[in-house]
């Protein structure tokens, strides 16, 4: 069935190619390393060459220089365009030197039309020994390819391959991973394979396993992409070991993601699903990693003060009493002065500030240990619904490896009713687990512009098993270029809630329509199914297909996490007329 699939393989490998552009930048950019020492030996202050500069641009020269190789952009930049702008220099290394270091600080600070032009203005001056220029293409190239303009891009690299490529060094990879980029994007796949193959070999001279990874599975997209399945699956593979080996677990990640949306595209689902399952267990152990670290800092402070608070109340109550002894002693010897017809009054009066004393003092240690209580509660059901959730995903995904095999109609009828039960426990536990969180305030939101498209496979994917068993038709809208902006865990739960709810509420060979509309800024989802319906009042109450009462924490989560998300949630619903969900979104990030 076509909206179970993770992408269709087009689909797919635009995202994959995509995403390595901005991988390739983050392997090696072009440092400033190299125009620090070629603006460090045209100082005439620095090297007393004299006589290059007049005394006032030989000094705003010196303080550039000293503010950019301390990296301190915004005052380098202030001094190179007042010689720029207010000095009448004439040396033409000079000018080309301070146009290539003012166009490197502009797209620093992302401005990158004005630095396409200084960039430029540093070309036009001509090629020297020390490489300027050379080093201006790149920095020009890698504005380009940040801009999506492609052509632009393959010009100014391969200008650069052919004026200063002659030896190969640790940098050239790069650029040349670039260019094979540049050029599948513009389709010229001989090309892109020609560059993306020498910087594979490259990465392969420098012995750079990372580089390696990333190259394999560049290579292999660009096969991919061409249907060329048996030269693009060992690369992929390969890019799976290498990554392996490097031992980063962002590009570990997308190695498994590739290798399972591989599998899923040849019908090998059973290896599809394990590599899938290492790529969610990298991603929960991305995720958890520091949550898990926050939540016990929480505790052991919360333990912290707990204990420190039960230390000064028995301080407190330890003065009460001492105050209490002395002055049931300095009460004694007064009884002693006393005329004997006080004495009675008095011990009533003695014994009932006892027994006030008493009194209060129980009703403090009841509110303690009532505190206490409610503290170990909200940790023990953090701990339950954590530790179960992994035992219970990985039943489910056992039952689901086992649905896809042919069984006969008995057993076939277990394993569904096995798995549908478990991903409801699943479902409960992550239920309870964010809604301990949320009202803990420890649940923490990062919000991002989202692929409607992509959340929603991730989220069918595991209800696939349910919908068939069930024989219900999911009728999939939505559009590869619709987009919001949410936080992905908490809108994760949100869909799986209203998805669970839409699948118990409808009858068998029945269907569920999903589909989205974007209207200026926002984005409204609605899911439709046509099941048994209820009235307005009874939403939280009305039993599903199978007669069973839901607890309502799944709509109570959703509503207060699309409102987390600063979006809309409601519900239209009549009986036995089906039920409608709306979702409305942003469909891009705000601006404050």
């Amino acid at each position: 069935m076509d909206f179970i699939c993770f992408f269709s393989k087009k689909v797919w490998v635009f995202f994959s190619v995509f995403f390595f552009i901005g991988s390739s930048f983050s392997q090696e950019n072009v440092l400033p390393e190299h125009f620090m020492d070629v603006f460090s030996q045209s100082c005439p202050k620095c090297k007393a060459k004299g006589n290059i500069l007049q005394p006032s641009e030989e000094k705003a020269y010196h303080k550039a220089h000293l503010f950019f190789s301390k990296y301190e952009l915004d005052s380098s930049y202030v001094q190179v365009s007042k010689l720029l702008e207010r000095m009448n220099i004439q040396d033409s290394l000079i000018l080309q030197l301070l146009h290539s270091i003012k166009g490197f600080i502009l797209n620093e600070k992302l401005l990158h039309e004005e630095a396409i032009h200084s960039l430029k203005n540093a070309i036009d001056f001509g090629y020297f020994d020390n490489g300027v220029a050379g080093k201006s293409q790149l920095v020009l190239s890698e504005i380009y390819i940040k801009e999506l303009d492609f052509k632009s891009a393959i010009e100014v690299l391969e200008h650069w391959k052919s004026n200063h490529y002659k030896n190969a060094s640790r940098n050239s990879r790069v650029f040349l991973h670039n260019l094979g980029l540049a050029y599948l994007h513009s389709a010229q796949y001989k090309k892109a394979g020609e560059n993306l193959r020498e910087s594979y070999e490259l990465n392969k001279r420098f012995k750079d396993t990372l580089g390696l990874a990333r190259s394999s599975m560049d290579l292999a997209n660009l096969y991919y992409v061409q249907y060329l399945d048996d030269q693009a699956i060992p690369l992929f593979k390969k890019g799976l070991y290498y990554a392996k080996k490097a031992n980063d677990l962002k590009v570990l990640q997308n190695a498994y993601l590739n290798m399972s949306v591989v599998e899923e595209n040849r019908k090998a689902y059973a290896k599809a699903i394990a590599y899938r399952k290492h790529y969610e267990k990298i991603k929960d152990s991305i995720w958890n990693r520091d949550k898990v670290w926050e939540l016990a800092q929480k505790d052991k402070e919360i333990a912290v003060n707990a204990r420190e608070s039960e230390i000064q109340q028995l301080k407190l109550v330890t003065d009460l009493q001492e105050a209490q002894i002395a002055k049931e002693a300095w009460r004694k010897n007064l009884f002693t002065v006393l005329a004997i017809s006080l004495f009675t009054v008095a011990g009533l009066i003695g014994i009932f500030w006892v027994r006030t004393a008493q009194k209060n003092k129980l009703i403090k240690n009841q509110r303690n240990h009532l505190d206490r209580l409610n503290r170990t509660k909200d940790k023990l059901f953090s701990i339950l619904t954590h530790d179960l959730k992994t035992p219970i995903h990985a039943i489910a995904s056992k039952l689901q490896g086992l649905m896809e095999r042919p069984t006969d109609g008995p057993l076939q009828q277990a394993l569904c009713e096995s798995y549908r039960l478990s991903k409801k426990t699943s479902l409960l536990m992550d239920n309870t687990l964010h809604w301990v969180l949320d009202n803990k305030e420890a649940l923490r939101f990062f919000p991002e512009v989202l692929s409607l498209h992509a959340v929603w496979n991730q989220v069918l994917y595991d209800y696939r098993p349910i919908l068939e068993e069930k024989t219900i038709h999911f009728k999939n809208g939505l559009k590869n270029n619709q987009h919001i902006w949410a936080d992905l865990n908490s809108i994760k739960v949100v869909f799986r809630n209203v998805l669970d709810n839409a699948i118990k509420f409808s009858n068998r060979k029945s269907e569920i329509h999903l589909k989205a509309e974007t209207k200026g800024n926002q984005c409204t989802i609605e899911l439709r199914d046509f099941g048994v319906g209820m009235e307005t009042k009874q939403i939280s109450a009305q039993p599903d297909t199978q007669g069973k009462l839901s607890t309502g924490l799944g709509l109570t989560l959703c509503r207060e996490f699309v409102r987390r998300n600063q979006g809309r949630f409601t519900i239209e619903s009549e009986k036995d007329g089906g039920t409608s969900v709306f979702i409305t979104l942003y469909s891009n990030e705000l601006k404050s």
